[in-house]
């Protein structure tokens, strides 16, 4: 028995697969349309997204350089040059004199940038006399209760004198001021002032530095002799 296929079943089989092939293709364009049109609506949002940032950055660049000193107060992460540069900007820009508020603001930002290598300056002084704080000698216990070493008695000492030195002179210069801007002004006089105390700070600062190690040393070469070193 011969196995053949009709000439009305071959029709039928040609247009069955016909119609399956363009049932795919019809999937497949609306497919590509969709992708299409999606990769579209990406970089419209994209765009617009990117010029809803550069709008934002274009206004938070428009906003007051003395504003922006406020944030930068409360934070130490950024280096003294980058302070005492943010500080001079600020007073180079002024063309008339700024509000009281403002003012102050300025003033605890010339505080920050005076009082910046502190830290710096007391580490170099306490390496000084590192290996003697290694080596401490116990001397015994003090009025307080608590135990009492030589030469971390010599280090305290002569910190807190340097710490109290700074302190008095930024307390002096801040009094006075707020005495100027609470008191009829100029923009003259506060950058004269401002400028003055930074140039008083840096001398103190490195006149102290010299005082403190050599009352260091002379301390210590006392300490040698007394404990016969």
């Amino acid at each position: 028995m011969k196995c053949g296929i009709t000439s009305r079943s071959f029709i039928f089989i040609s247009l069955s697969l016909y119609a399956i092939s363009l049932f795919y293709i019809s999937l497949w364009n609306v497919y590509g349309l969709n992708i299409v049109q999606s990769t579209k609506y990406s970089v419209i949002i994209s765009r617009n997204i990117s010029e809803f940032e550069n709008e934002n950055n274009n206004i938070m660049e428009r906003e007051n350089r003395i504003n922006h000193l406020d944030e930068t107060n409360e934070s130490s992460k950024n280096s003294n040059n980058s302070k005492k540069k943010e500080l001079f900007d600020v007073l180079n820009s002024l063309e008339e004199c700024p509000s009281k508020e403002d003012l102050k603001n300025i003033w605890v930002h010339t505080l920050g940038v005076a009082k910046e290598d502190l830290d710096h300056i007391l580490k170099v002084l306490k390496a000084l006399i590192q290996k003697y704080l290694n080596n401490d000698v116990y001397l015994g216990i003090d009025k307080d209760g608590y135990k009492e070493f030589l030469y971390e008695s010599i280090w305290n000492e002569n910190r807190s004198g340097f710490c109290t030195t700074i302190d008095n002179q930024e307390a002096e210069y801040s009094k006075n001021f707020f005495r100027l801007i609470n008191t009829k002004h100029t923009l003259n006089d506060i950058l004269k002032y401002i400028n003055s105390f930074l140039e008083h700070f840096m001398t103190l600062k490195n006149e102290l530095d010299d005082v403190c190690q050599k009352e260091h040393l002379e301390k210590i070469s006392l300490s040698l002799r007394l404990f016969n070193y």
